[in-house]
Parts: C-alpha cells; structure tokens; sequence
C-alpha cells in the first residue's frame, strides 16, 4: 500500500479545520439567532441606568424631560437578528401613561418575549427654590469657616492639595470647624458677615445633557438690607481692617448650577462658565484614603467630616460647602507667627484661623 504523501495529510487536515470552523460559525448564528433577550434599552433624557428584571419580564428607569409627549428611544440592544415591536429611534409618548410594552421576537424559531417598560419621571433635584442665610444668632442657619488642624494635616494634607493648611504646633485651636466648640464663625468677620443675609435662587432645570449632567441658572445676591454680606475683619489689637473678601466671597452673583447625576455633585458656574466653584467633599474613611492614596489616585475631602457630596438638604435646610480661594491667604505657619502667638502686640486669634481656611460652609433656609 502506497503511503499517502505528507503534502496530501496537510492539505486534507486544512479541509477539514475550515469545515468544522465553517459548521461552528453556522451552528454559532443559528444558536445565538433563537433566542428573544433585552440586553439594554436606553431612552432620550434617561437618567442612569435601566433596571432590568428578566424573571418578571419588567424594565425600571426614570426619564427626565419638559415633554414626556416626544420620548425618543435612543438604545435599544436584543438577540442576534431579533425583531422588535418598538425599533431604536422611535418617538414615544409617555405624555398619558408611563408604561409600554415592548415585543421581541426571535429571528429562527418562534421565541417571543414581551417586556413591560415603566418609565418614572424624574422630578427637580431638592435644592431648586429660594433661599437665604440668617443673620439671627438664635437660628443656626449660618456661614461657618472651616480650617486644618494639626492631628489632622500631618497624614492628609499632602494628598488633598492643602500643602499650606494652617498648622498650629502649640496645639490651640483642637476642631476643624467653629461650630464645634469655639464660638461662631461670624465673629471672624467683624465687618459684615456677622449681619450677611445673602440670598440664592437655584432655578429651575434648563437641560439634561446626554453625560447625564442637569444644569439650570442661579442668582446669588443681597438680602432685605440690600447689602452683600463682607467678608472683612478688624484686627482684636490694632483696630485694622482686612479685606478677605477676594479669597472667601467664591460664589458668582449669578451663573450656572451643574448637577453631576451619575455622582450628585454640584458646581456653581459664573454665566460664561469660565470660573467655577467646587464643592469641598467629605472624604474616605481612613482605609479606604489609604488604598486610593497607594494607588496613585488624587484625593480630595476632608477624611472624616463634611458632606458627602458636597451639598445636602438636612431638616429642610440647604446645606453646601465651598472651596474658598487660598491664593491670596497668608501661609497659615506665617500668619500664626503675625496673629496667633500669645506674646505678638498684633495678636488675633481668631485672623490666623481665617488665614487658615479652606472651606466654607452655607447652611440656609428655605425662603420660598
């Protein structure tokens, strides 16, 4: 018997591969072809994701929209070849109900599943509306200056971008906020913010962008005085006055308010959106601060005490803290050497502290 050349083994092994390739493929799309799954659906104003319950066959999602009459269906991803009773770029008008149905059918075999979509209409973020800092002494609606405290600074302010946070070695001055046992923090502004009754008026939403960021106008102004409250000081020993007023009056008189929804922060805007406002956030715990610091991450917060995002309606008050300007503050080691040290004839306590902030915290109430 003649041997089969090894030429021919090659040639008859090639056949073979690109048949049972070519079968797998066939077998592949027929199998993916006979079934009748929603894998993702998204519509036009959607705000997060679709919750998709594939046991009862029902969709959840919440769609932000001034007409819930023209509600275009922007995604919409099934099986293999599966046809769908409602295709991706078609209007739907959620103006009367809140609930549709929507059908797919498998391309081979008679697979059909039905979905059941209900649509939630996501209502004005809680801030909207008017409101107002009091200047009464009794109503703990204020203005409070916050600063880095020395068992604070030393594991934190590195990563946090706070590299001239005030740092007292004598140990005075134990809280990081002047609600917290050190008198109120109006007293460190003499000359106006003691009687600050400014007023901001969060408007209405103008749009939703498709990164899911809900943006409207605002306007920041004066209250029945008709005055902006100042942000100067009279030195406690020298009777002079400081002007602070370029480093903690961050707040534009009017702009744009933007509200990140995929992580709920907030950023105030001037009208050109060339400057902005951060919100100074609560930080992690101290684990988690330490995993993100070794993997390289920027942080930022405060570590252990703040807000989460930076803003938060608490009993009906409007509560949000803002990253005041440092760049024109004295160093905090300086300016405790100038105010903070018992034997200097210029010494205020109280003008180191505020040389030493690095965020501001509104608490107002609702004047609507």
């Amino acid at each position: 018997m003649k041997k089969i050349p090894k030429i021919l083994y090659k040639a008859l092994f090639l056949v073979a591969t690109l048949l049972i390739a070519n079968s797998c493929d066939e077998n592949n799309i027929e199998y993916e072809s006979v079934y009748s799954e929603l894998f993702e659906i998204q519509f036009q104003g959607q705000v997060g994701d679709a919750i998709i319950d594939y046991e009862n066959k029902t969709v959840s999602l919440k769609v932000f929209a001034q007409d819930y009459s023209t509600i275009e269906l922007n995604k919409l991803i099934v099986s293999k070849d599966a046809t769908t009773s409602i295709s991706e770029g078609e209007i739907i008008d959620f103006s009367t109900t809140n609930t549709i149905d929507i059908t797919i059918a498998a391309a081979n075999g008679s697979n059909t599943k039905t979905y059941t979509v209900n649509m939630e209409r996501f209502t004005s973020p809680p801030f909207i509306g008017n409101w107002t800092v009091s200047s009464d002494y009794a109503d703990p609606v204020r203005i409070h200056l916050m600063w880095i405290t020395p068992w604070w600074e030393d594991s934190h302010v590195d990563a946090f971008n706070l590299t001239d946070s005030w740092w007292n070695p004598w140990g005075q001055g134990d809280y990081w906020s002047c609600d917290n046992g050190v008198g109120d923090c109006y007293d460190f502004f003499t000359n106006g913010a003691a009687v600050m009754d400014n007023t901001l008026s969060m408007g209405e939403i103008q749009e939703v962008t498709e990164d899911l960021k809900m943006i409207g106008e605002f306007i920041y102004g004066p209250g029945d005085d008709g005055d902006m409250g100042s942000y100067e000081h009279t030195n406690a020993s020298t009777g002079e006055v400081f002007d602070f007023n370029s480093s903690y009056n961050v707040l534009p008189s009017s702009g744009i308010w933007e509200l990140d929804l995929a992580t709920n922060r907030l950023v105030f805007y001037n009208s050109d959106r060339s400057i902005s406002t951060k919100l100074f956030i609560k930080g992690e715990s101290e684990g988690e601060y330490t995993d993100r610091l070794n993997n390289g991450e920027v942080l930022r917060g405060n570590g252990f005490a703040g807000l989460e995002n930076g803003w938060e309606i608490i009993d009906e008050k409007f509560y949000f803290l803002l990253e005041i300007d440092r760049s024109n503050l004295n160093d905090q080691w300086d300016s405790f050497y100038t105010y903070g040290v018992p034997w200097d004839p210029e010494m205020d306590e109280n003008q180191h502290k505020i040389h030493g902030g690095f965020a501001l915290e509104f608490r107002m109430k609702s004047s609507n």
